[in-house]
């Protein structure tokens, strides 16, 4: 066997071995690559934080029972029942911005609060809408790498918690 073989055969094994690895640690692999990706550059102390809401501002509202919004989709066959609702729901949304320029999102940012309205709001919020007023705040949300970060920056974003750091088992 001369020394080709030898280094073709080594490289394979080398290959195979962290293709293996890479598959067992995908899940960690896949986190700190996102967490890498969407991480802010700078410090949350370095950058001035978003305006805070103005909720008497309509604009500050994902969904309000009393206007038209995303939170009013209803399947065929269903009716939006949110104007004679007895009860109201103050819904929430999950975290949906992943951007790296800043901390935390603006409430004038557009192209998130459409995704935020499309994903979020029309495919949850609005199942509470045949028994309930929907109320949906924006908020000033922390970008996703704030929950995957143990620097300060992280914890004065507005998370305040850590996620526990574990394998995930599929």
């Amino acid at each position: 066997m001369n020394i080709t073989t030898k280094a073709l055969i080594g490289t394979g094994i080398v290959v195979v071995l962290l293709l293996g690895l890479s598959l067992f640690f995908r899940h960690e692999l896949q986190l700190a690559l996102m967490t890498r990706l969407i991480h802010p550059s700078h410090a949350f102390s370095d950058a001035p934080s978003p305006p805070q809401p103005d909720y008497s501002n309509p604009d500050h509202w994902a969904a309000l029972f009393d206007r038209e919004d995303l939170a009013d989709v209803v399947p065929k066959d269903t009716t939006d029942l949110q104007g004679v609702a007895s009860a109201d729901v103050f819904f929430i949304h999950p975290t949906t911005y992943f951007s790296r320029s800043t901390w935390n999102q603006s409430l004038d940012d557009g192209v998130i609060n459409r995704f935020t309205d499309t994903m979020v709001i029309q495919g949850q919020a609005s199942a509470y809408n045949a028994c309930c007023r929907v109320y949906a705040p924006r908020y000033r949300q922390a970008t996703l790498a704030a929950f995957f970060t143990d620097d300060d920056s992280g914890r004065s974003s507005g998370t305040g918690a850590r996620l526990p750091r574990h394998r995930y088992s599929v």
